[in-house]
């Protein structure tokens, strides 16, 4: 049984989300890949948004995808 409310995971998912928008923005590609601490810094984000997706239940997850949240407009 996870240690945390599936809603605090959920949190944990914003906070990383803002804070790989907040480290990037403005910056490029390229200047991306030349900043090791940055790639590092996004990719501890990324596994903490898939702890966290791990951690919540199912049910939640099939009530609301993510996947129609992304800026982008992937479908």
């Amino acid at each position: 049984m996870p240690s945390r409310d599936w809603r605090f995971r959920i949190q944990d998912i914003v906070l990383s989300i803002s804070e790989i928008e907040q480290r990037t923005r403005g910056v490029t590609f390229e200047e991306f890949t030349k900043n090791q601490t940055l790639v590092k810094a996004v990719l501890y984000d990324f596994v903490v948004i898939g702890e966290a997706t791990r951690n919540v239940p199912n049910d939640i997850q099939l009530r609301y995808p993510l996947r129609g949240c992304l800026k982008s407009g992937i479908p």
